[in-house]
């Protein structure tokens, strides 16, 4: 009601200019189907989205937990109402921050899977700073250093998507897993571009291949400027490919 009566929040903010007022919530499931009932209704339309507590979940097992890749199956094929509308997130206020959980190449790693999937990235305050602790203030100078590493890291991983929007708004699909921590990949499809992202969650190298050659490479963890139709990825290395023809 707050939100789609006459007198709600939405009306008054079309009468402001706002016609597109964004709102998402967090619904505490592990089950898509519930989160979509706060989103269809019934009956008429509740919320335009929710942070995706699934997706969440399987990120953490996967990257931070190193359980198998194969984890993110269920989580990416699970059915969402207003997909593209989906707040995708690592960690927040209610859940141990990233940095507290893993080094820094597994935090770049994971990020990179953040900003390489379909849904509104998210990313909880102080991340930049790599801050440990769930609540931490940001009243000192060395927390606002524009030149930290992940600083960097998001300022390039946000102009990637902005410059790719095949990665906000292309077709999603999952083309690599493993039975265990290692390689990982899905494509994204949009008027004719095909990017891939490529990860190995493994402490090992892992073989890739991705039946072609000479595939371009747009971002690299490791500045690789190109890769074979075969090559090893690096443990905790990402990349994000275009021209990439999988069978």
């Amino acid at each position: 009601n707050f939100l789609h009566d006459a007198d709600g929040i939405k009306a008054h903010a079309a009468k402001k200019g706002k016609k597109d007022f964004f709102v998402f919530g967090e619904v505490w499931s592990y089950d898509t189907a519930a989160i979509n009932a706060y989103i269809q209704g019934p009956g008429r339309p509740r919320l335009d989205s929710a942070v995706d507590l699934p997706l969440n979940e399987a990120l953490t097992q996967v990257f931070y937990r190193k359980a198998p890749t194969e984890r993110l199956r269920a989580a990416l094929k699970a059915s969402r109402a207003n997909r593209p509308l989906w707040v995708n997130f690592l960690d927040n206020h209610d859940i141990e921050r990233m940095c507290a959980r893993a080094g820094l190449a597994t935090v770049k790693q994971s990020l990179a899977a953040l900003f390489t999937l379909p849904g509104l990235p998210c990313v909880y305050y102080g991340t930049e700073a790599g801050l440990t602790r769930a609540r931490e203030d940001m009243f000192t100078d060395e927390k606002f250093d524009l030149e930290a590493p992940l600083a960097r890291c998001l300022r390039e991983l946000i102009a990637f998507r902005k410059e790719h929007p095949a990665l906000s708004r292309g077709k999603h699909r999952l083309e690599r897993t493993s039975h265990g921590p290692g390689l990982l990949a899905w494509s994204s499809v949009h008027r004719g571009q095909r990017l891939l992202s490529v990860f190995n969650t493994a402490s090992s190298p892992v073989a890739c291949d991705l039946g072609g050659e000479g595939l371009e490479v747009l971002l690299s963890s490791s500045a690789r400027r190109s890769v074979a139709g075969v090559f090893l990825l690096d443990p905790n290395e990402y990349l994000v490919l275009r021209g990439a023809a999988l069978p």
